[in-house]
């Protein structure tokens, strides 16, 4: 029993690090220690008993409290980003289907900071009307305006960005050096993946729990 639960405290200090990230260590904890407690016809009686309750409490409790923002923060550490331990491979696609949704979601976040220069030569060029054109219909007319909004047209190029980014981050190879911090591998692209980098700069940062694992 003290060899079978020795692997369970590895797993609990990966998601205590206070110095690192650890929100993306939940799926994978999860597939680790479905792992360790597979059944095996060599176990004894009490082990095997043991195992089935620990896989039924992972499967009850531990499973159902995954939410997609862990999804994203795994896929978000380059080392995990194939989710090689989900076996399953048409439950994975759905799990990658709902990554790219919520990468979608969370770039909502971002988009004020990215301003395209048609925005902002728009703003110059397009100072506010003075008071004797305010009731006039052809305002707009006469100042030039677009009946573009500026949000749909950045959310439009930050859409299309984030998903080449997407692609390129996912046929990325990684460096035999990483460190399995995922803010190294963030802080080295922030050039060529900077969408991403954002999102996992802001994400990353939260904690898996405030208390230590039961």
């Amino acid at each position: 029993v003290v060899n079978l639960m020795k692997p369970f405290s590895k797993i609990f200090d990966k998601l205590e690090m206070a110095n690192i990230p650890t929100l993306q260590n939940v799926v994978p904890s999860y597939y680790r220690m479905m792992n360790d407690v597979r059944a095996d016809a060599k176990d004894h009686a009490i082990n095997d008993e043991l195992k089935t309750e620990i896989r039924s409490c992972l499967d009850n409790k531990y499973l159902s409290s995954i939410l997609p923002i862990h999804w994203v923060a795994t896929y978000l550490d380059p080392s995990f980003k194939s989710f090689f331990f989900v076996s399953d491979r048409s439950y994975l696609e759905i799990k990658k289907k709902s990554i790219r949704k919520g990468l979608h979601i969370l770039v909502s976040d971002i988009i004020p900071n990215y301003e395209t220069p048609l925005t902002t030569q728009q703003s110059l060029n397009n100072p506010p009307p003075s008071k004797r054109e305010k009731n006039d219909p052809f305002a707009d007319f006469r100042n030039r305006k677009t009946t573009q909004d500026p949000i749909i047209f950045n959310r439009a190029t930050i859409t299309t960005e984030l998903n080449r980014q997407i692609n390129m981050y996912e046929n990325m190879e990684i460096d035999d050096d990483y460190d399995n911090n995922p803010f190294t591998f963030w802080l080295k692209h922030k050039e060529d993946l900077s969408i991403l980098a954002k999102i996992s700069k802001s994400l990353l940062v939260i904690p898996v729990s405030s208390t230590e694992s039961e």
